[in-house]
């Protein structure tokens, strides 16, 4: 009680037994404690967040779901009203999409979960749920109907709080955790370890608990930058179903000096719609491309460096002539600046595709941005691909614990960060960073062994996430092709010469668990996608 946040300085409990001695009405004892006797404690929720709450915080564990207009829209509306509450956001699940139960006959759910840091006490906090509740939309239904928007309170600081009075009546832990897979899954993304208090299981064992369900939920990831002010939450936009697919993105790079295509797709505002960008476009829709990288920054060892301002200048009339063109391709911006990133999305960009992480300008870059592309992302709403990689591409090839520990590790960490900055995790894919800063023995490791990187117990901000494998004509495939043509001392074979060899390696991606593979030739690349996924996704056994 004097840990709730209830403003609460001293307790006194009192226990008697009447008549239990003689010559005395009653046998009692009695104590009095303040929070001066207690020592500072760490709440369990704490330490499998990884997390240590500023002082006169807390932290809380809140339920997300939504099953009305666009889902993604009005879950990321709610969290941000919190947020300019004051409310810190510190971790976020996955996002799944989950048949409705108890009243099936309604559209299905998008749910998940977050952990959040709050100076609020648990009463405060329900309040504020339900003011954001029904600022964003919510109208009351019949119990487990259908909302905009659903917030609950799971976990509080490992409280246990039952208050049946009031206007808001509640009880922590939530008293149906146990029995929802769809509360229980999310959970597990970010304390599969945490004992539930009351149950005295761990999120894991719940979950595991459960019988098979009839409907299986599946994870899922928006296709457009959800908190831009034009996002409408009226009705559904498109979004990503990971481990429905091998997802096909294809490569548009509008940059003169690429490692392989460059100056192959240039457009300007003066160029007409017959131009080779918009004709690769719709030649890569035609053959299955998912999705559309447009960069314009080479990051090509040697390659010349441009300004924010020529990047822009590169990329934004291609994003706008497609768009004019009525072509409803997902784009994804490839930049490492949170100005190129904002421009791109403002123009119908739907998420960041980062070589840096969020790291921002090179070292040695002589550039200066004040924001980075994280920033952009939390502001927008939107998906975010963050790579591993060093400074110069070809050097700093050493990793001491091996090149997949040691790429667990580094991006591990900036991914972390990322996470506490408030991004949310069903808006984060994961890309090893194939030939930047890797020996050709370690990129084959990263082949081989691609779905190490996310599995669970290595690095808990990389567990379940989806990966992009960006392995198309990368020079070590040209240099292993070469070795095997002309012996060891053979230079790599030309970008263009790569189309075989990249085919294996896409094989290799999708059977180690990419969810999206990044391509050039999207015709003859999709085919190899197509026949990976029938092997190794299909579920056909016959």
């Amino acid at each position: 009680m004097l840990r709730a946040g209830q403003h609460i300085n001293e307790a006194t409990v009192r226990v008697g037994k009447p008549s239990a001695l003689m010559m005395a009405d009653t046998a009692a004892v009695q104590i009095t404690r303040t929070l001066s006797d207690f020592g500072p404690s760490t709440p369990a929720l704490c330490r499998e967040l990884d997390y240590k709450p500023s002082e006169g915080q807390h932290i809380g564990i809140l339920a997300l779901g939504s099953n009305m207009g666009d889902r993604f829209v009005n879950i990321e509306r709610g969290l941000q009203a919190l947020e300019k509450e004051g409310v810190k956001i510190v971790d976020t699940s996955y996002l799944y999409e989950t048949k409705a139960m108890y009243h099936e006959d309604q559209a299905s759910f998008v749910n998940g979960v977050c952990a959040i840091s709050t100076s609020l006490n648990p009463t405060e906090l329900i309040k504020l749920l339900k003011r954001v509740e029904s600022e964003v939309g919510r109208t009351p239904t019949f119990r487990n109907g259908p909302r905009v928007v659903d917030l609950d309170i799971l976990f509080y600081d490992d409280l246990s709080v039952n208050i049946t009075e009031g206007e808001f009546p509640l009880q922590i832990p939530h008293p149906r955790i146990q029995e929802r897979e769809f509360v229980l899954r999310p959970l597990s993304d970010i304390l599969p370890a945490y004992n539930h208090p009351i149950e005295q299981k761990s999120i894991q064992k719940l979950l595991s608990s459960l019988p098979t369900a009839e409907h299986p939920m599946h994870r899922v990831m928006p296709l457009i930058p959800t908190a831009h002010p034009t996002a409408s939450a009226e009705t559904q936009h498109p979004y990503l179903t990971w481990g429905s697919k091998t997802y096909v993105m294809a490569t548009l790079n509008t940059t003169p000096d690429s490692f392989s295509d460059g100056g192959e797709h240039s457009l300007t505002p003066q160029s007409s719609e017959s131009s080779s960008t918009l004709q690769y476009v719709r030649d890569s829709l035609e053959n299955g491309a998912d999705i559309l990288d447009i960069g314009g920054y080479s990051t090509r060892p040697g390659a010349t460096p441009v300004s924010p301002e020529d990047e822009i200048a590169r990329v934004i009339p291609a994003i706008r002539a497609i768009r004019e063109s009525g072509l409803k391709v997902p784009i994804s911006i490839d930049t490492f600046r949170a100005d190129v990133a904002r421009a791109a999305l403002t123009a119908g960009a739907n998420w960041i595709n980062d070589v840096r992480a969020g790291r921002g300008e090179y070292n040695d870059s002589t550039f200066h941005q004040s924001e980075s592309t994280i920033d952009v992302a939390h502001e927008f709403g939107c998906p975010i691909v963050l790579m591993h990689s060093r400074e110069l591409a070809d050097k700093d090839k050493s990793y001491p614990s091996g090149t997949l520990q040691g790429v667990r590790n580094e991006l591990g960490q900036q991914i972390a960060a990322v996470l506490r900055s408030g991004v949310r995790r069903w808006n984060l894919i994961a890309d090893p960073g194939y030939g930047f800063s890797k020996t050709i023995s370690g990129n084959v490791q990263l082949l081989r062994n691609l779905k190490q990187l996310v599995e669970p117990g290595a690095c808990r901000a990389l567990t379940g996430m989806p990966i992009l494998a960006g392995t198309s004509r990368k020079g070590y495939l040209g240099s292993i092709v070469a070795c095997r043509r002309g012996g060891q001392d053979a230079a790599p074979v030309p970008a263009k010469e790569r189309e075989w060899a990249t085919a294996a390696a896409l094989a290799a991606c999708i059977q180690a668990g990419a969810d999206i593979v990044r391509v050039h030739n999207v015709k003859a690349m999709g085919d190899v996608v197509a026949v990976a996924d029938k092997i190794w996704r299909s579920g056909d056994d016959n």
